[in-house]
């Protein structure tokens, strides 16, 4: 990965490089890198991809509410989530003149 900007990221199988903008990390790569064998693209089952992001919403807020994960990084999982499926962030103030 040349020209972008990238992390390094660690898992099981060892170092790799991850895009700075990514929303998803290592594990996630190396899937779409090793699992294309069904020949349909993750991007064609916009289902499944929705349902992934509820899953990864629940998981960040169950391991922040006890205090288990940093709560600015579940706040930063959670609102890729929210973008992914279309909802907007709530923001104070907004309905005020």
């Amino acid at each position: 990965m040349t020209g972008a900007a990238t992390g390094t990221a660690h898992d099981l199988l060892g170092d790799r490089e991850v895009p700075a903008d990514a929303y998803c990390g290592v594990q996630t790569l190396r899937g779409r890198e090793s699992f294309h064998f069904t020949g349909i693209p993750m991007s064609s089952e916009s289902a499944f991809v929705k349902a992934v992001g509820c899953v990864k919403k629940a998981a960040a807020m169950a391991n922040r509410d006890p205090g288990v994960s940093d709560p600015i990084i579940a706040r930063a999982i959670i609102g890729a989530c929210d973008r992914r499926r279309g909802i907007q962030p709530w923001r104070p103030n907004t309905f005020r003149r």
